[in-house]
């Protein structure tokens, strides 16, 4: 058998004992750490977000939720303060806006709100407005939109995680960003929220490395989402084969989030067989990965 075939096996072989062993392993959550821990969510009235902070405060955890609605956020802290959470608290910001004082803000007010300090900040929120995925290839041809878009799924995640890393820093704690499998293979219909996602995992990458050349003590985790069923979710594939594929639950998807970030892994995807098998299959074979995006994404 010639090397190179013998190469492309291997590589099959541990890709397929990659997905089997993250298939059969379920890391367990550690609930009693979560007790007290200060927790900032954003996006957090809502789909992944909500779960994310409901799961935190059943657990007894110190949350601040973030977004822009006041009246969502006070029945969400009603809500997650009955669940069980030591203390609950928001801040009501728009994270769309290009004023940074505004994210410099929202930290100040989070870090107050938990008791002077933050061990976890949870940047989620995510602007998919325009019905992108309808536009297609047009919404990239508007700069006013894309630049709406990164302005919300790029640079408020950029300049919050900029305004926490000193308080963070000083509890040892850590990031973890909620992204997508856009952010990690290209699809078809989605080159303008690709290009935000693709944007912060880029960014974060480095800025890990940079906090480990200088011994900054805070870690990032970023999450690696696939089909989810949420309202936004439904609304951005509508008119796609994509709605007759099976769609994870939210709550599903925030306990592997929540146990990622408190194992401080560099990355976690979820759901796992789905988007791992993606990303491999993109690295390895990608004119079939873009067969089967282009079979998906057919209306």
């Amino acid at each position: 058998m010639p090397s190179c075939a013998r190469t492309a096996l291997g590589l099959v072989a541990l890709v397929v004992g990659l997905l089997l062993g993250s298939l059969l392993y379920e890391p367990q959550l550690d609930t009693d750490a979560l007790r007290g821990l200060r927790v900032a969510v954003t996006g957090a009235t809502s789909g992944i977000g909500f779960e994310i902070s409901k799961l935190y405060a059943r657990h007894g955890a110190n949350i601040v939720l973030v977004a822009r609605n006041e009246r969502k956020l006070r029945e969400a802290s009603e809500t997650f303060f009955a669940l069980g959470a030591s203390k609950v608290d928001f801040v009501v910001a728009d994270l769309s806006t290009d004023d940074d004082s505004v994210y410099a803000k929202v930290i100040a007010d989070a870090v107050e709100k938990l008791g002077g300090g933050i061990d976890t900040l949870v940047l989620n929120h995510v602007s998919t407005s325009h019905n992108l995925v309808a536009q297609g290839w047009q919404a990239v041809r508007d700069m006013t939109v894309m630049r709406n878009l990164f302005e919300t799924n790029t640079f408020s995640h950029m300049s919050l995680t900029h305004h926490a890393l000193d308080p963070l820093a000083a509890s040892g704690g850590n990031i973890i960003f909620v992204s997508s499998l856009t952010g990690r293979i290209g699809v078809p219909k989605g080159a303008a929220y690709a290009a935000t996602k693709h944007a912060m995992q880029g960014f974060l990458k480095s800025l890990r490395l940079d906090l480990l050349l200088r011994s900054v003590p805070v870690d990032i985790t970023t999450c690696t989402i696939g089909n989810i069923d949420t309202a936004s979710n439904r609304d951005a594939v509508a008119g796609t084969k994509l709605t007759e594929i099976p769609r994870e639950k939210p709550e599903d998807a925030a306990r592997a989030i929540v146990v990622a970030g408190q194992r401080r892994v560099r990355e976690t995807v979820f759901p796992v067989a789905a988007v791992a098998s993606m990303i491999w299959l993109d690295q390895i074979a990608p004119s079939i990965a873009e067969k089967v995006l282009l079979h998906v994404y057919r209306e």
